[in-house]
């Protein structure tokens, strides 16, 4: 809370990567406090379980069918999963839980890499375009969100500013 308080004084966004891991704590404070979830995921049917799982304990035990019906989902084919049947019913699974935001992504070999930076001229138009149009869609989805009810930015723990000394 803490973190995020200071965060908000000079963002206007903070965004968490927690992984998918929705017992741990940086998960569950993301899920109560997020505006917004993006979901990156592949046309594997073990991934899918998995979001589905994730989507279902964000509406049932955290109390927020907002956050899955407003969710932008980006799916991608990886090498060995392009059963189109495998797509079509992890689609259908997610329209079914109220999501309409969901785009295909090409799949990027340098996603794969070594975990270094990757410059935006690296990535191959495709990829850029479809990535572009995720942005696009939290974009609005934000903006939507914002004109609707002002989103409030608070945290339990609140700090109080710091005052450097002199010599810095």
């Amino acid at each position: 809370d803490a973190v995020a308080a200071v965060l908000r004084r000079h963002r206007h966004g903070v965004f968490v990567d927690t992984a998918g891991e929705d017992l741990s704590e940086n998960w569950q404070w993301t899920a109560h406090n997020a505006h917004q979830l993006v979901i990156p995921m592949t046309y594997r049917r073990d991934a899918a379980r998995a979001v589905l799982e994730m989507l279902d304990g964000l509406r049932s035990r955290h109390g927020r069918p907002d956050l899955v019906t407003d969710a932008v989902v980006a799916i991608a084919a990886t090498p060995g999963s392009a059963d189109p049947v495998d797509r079509d019913a992890i689609i259908s699974a997610l329209k079914d839980l109220g999501i309409p935001r969901i785009i295909d992504v090409p799949y990027e070999p340098l996603f794969e890499g070594s975990g270094t930076r990757i410059a935006e001229a690296q990535l191959a138009a495709p990829t850029h375009i479809a990535y572009t149009r995720v942005a696009a869609e939290i974009a609005d989805q934000l903006s939507q969100l914002r004109s609707s009810a002002p989103i409030e930015y608070t945290a339990g723990a609140v700090p109080t500013s710091i005052t450097r000394p002199a010599v810095y």
